[in-house]
């Protein structure tokens, strides 16, 4: 396929204003969940009129599903640069549905290397399922530090990483870390990170949930265990969450969900489970069609060319780094010298994290994101000195919370594969109006205990 760009449904979405004009959203939301590609539809189209469940091999429409799950699966395998050592599972609820799986699955390693260690850049889901688990056996999730202080922290810090593991050596169960951060848009050197983690006799698991919309993921040169993401997030809504693992570690560390076709033979007092991988892994009724149509939107990438899509995304993220930061008081979070791709935060001084979203929604019709991204932990270490630095003196006690929740988090414009050069110009100019008319705009907003902005007289209503 030539081009891309154009191949996205909601586009051309317009929505009503505040100011009673109609205007075309400009989706600068990806890292949240991007516009769907037109190929997940024609893909689901296509399948739809055989639609059966793909256990049976009794009846055509079974085979045909059966035929469509098998290419999904391989294809989505061969994108993603897994050879014949990997196995793919899908499971529901995206990619911290995957991280939940494996922080089970490894959890019974914690005997003998009670200690998990997870980036300080993590989303919730690449984070908080290690923590529950590792305490549920008495076993530790200790942060791994970044490059660079407070809210110029760059990409994992590689020598801090080592002396962990030289800390701890022998008892680390795993290194997980995300290849792409969804706040800040910074890019992890994700072969060394693994390749240090082996080094050490750790695994290695890679939250690629950032990553795989914009880059090459390279899973079998980069020796990576496990790799977890969402097909939400590659331009495919209704797709499940994907894990690509090893299959030798599917095998040692056994899934524990179980149910239809993973079994051999059930009575009433016993059952005897496959031994076959991933085939064990496939307890219920698979989404055939969310797997079809994300193999299908990521064979549409790979056919694109790969390296274009990371070429589009840091020429666009860099193009909107200078542009921005040419606002009166605005602020870039996150250092880095390498590439960084799809998410960019900032804060503008002033002016609330909250009001700058909500006024970009209703009068210039932008849809970006705010607060904290379910990554508290990075936001929070990254904006402390701000909040340090409020002046509470002349604030009365009981209002001084909602003062500092109007002040946790940030805006994250976020950009995918349909956005260009003239979405960024679009979102300066319109950052630049904000500044200048900043009372006036504040005027027409009430704003809630926890920090969210309501605008007076306008309500976006549903119109479907």
């Amino acid at each position: 396929m030539s081009d891309l760009t154009n191949h996205f449904i909601g586009l051309n979405t317009e929505y009503k204003l505040a100011d009673g004009t109609t205007k075309r959203r400009l989706h600068l939301d990806g890292a949240a969940s991007p516009l769907v590609m037109q190929t997940a539809i024609d893909a689901r189209n296509a399948l739809l009129p055989h639609y059966s469940n793909s256990h049976s091999f009794s009846h055509a429409s079974a085979h045909i599903c059966g035929q469509a799950h098998t290419w999904a699966k391989q294809t989505i395998l061969d994108v993603c640069g897994a050879d014949e050592r990997y196995s793919l599972v899908s499971l529901g609820n995206g990619t911290t549905a995957v991280m939940n799986n494996l922080a089970r699955r490894l959890k019974p390693r914690s005997a003998e290397k009670p200690i998990v260690l997870v980036s300080a850049m993590e989303h919730h889901a690449n984070d908080l399922p290690h923590r529950e688990q590792s305490a549920s056996v008495g076993a530790q999730v200790i942060h791994i530090p970044l490059r660079g202080e407070s809210a110029r922290q760059g990409e994992i810090d590689l020598s801090a990483l080592e002396a962990l593991l030289k800390e701890h050596a022998g008892k680390v169960n795993y290194v997980s870390f995300s290849g792409v951060s969804n706040v800040t848009g910074i890019v992890n050197p994700v072969a060394d990170i693994v390749a240090l983690a082996h080094q050490y006799n750790a695994l290695a698991i890679l939250d690629a949930a950032q990553s795989a919309p914009h880059m090459r993921l390279n899973i079998a040169e980069y020796d990576i265990d496990f790799v977890a993401f969402s097909g939400h997030k590659v331009y495919c809504a209704g797709s499940p969450g994907i894990l690509i693992a090893k299959s030798e570690y599917l095998a040692q560390y056994p899934s524990d969900e179980v149910g239809g076709g993973v079994v051999e033979r059930v009575d009433y007092q016993s059952a005897d489970y496959l031994k076959t991988y991933p085939e064990r892994e496939q307890a219920g009724t698979k989404d055939i069609l969310g797997l079809y149509s994300l193999a299908k939107v990521m064979a549409a990438l790979r056919d694109y060319g790969l390296d274009k899509v990371s070429a589009h995304g840091a020429e666009l993220w860099q193009y909107a780094a200078e542009k921005l930061s040419t606002v009166q008081g605005l602020f870039i979070y996150g250092q880095s010298e390498q590439t960084r791709l799809g998410a960019l935060s900032f804060n503008i001084d002033g002016i609330d994290h909250g009001l700058v979203a909500s006024i970009l929604s209703d009068y210039f019709g932008i849809a970006v994101r705010n607060e904290c991204f379910c990554a508290h932990p990075y936001v929070s270490s990254m904006i402390k000195e701000a909040l340090w630095e409020l002046d509470l003196d002349e604030v009365p006690e009981d209002e001084q919370e909602a003062l500092i929740n109007r002040k946790r988090g940030m805006v994250r414009a976020s950009f995918s594969l349909y956005n260009t050069r003239e979405d960024v110009d679009a979102l300066y100019a319109a950052l630049t109006d904000i500044v200048a008319k900043q009372a006036s705009f504040a005027k027409e907003y009430n704003v809630t205990r926890s920090g969210a902005y309501l605008h007076k007289h306008f309500v976006v209503e549903l119109s479907l």
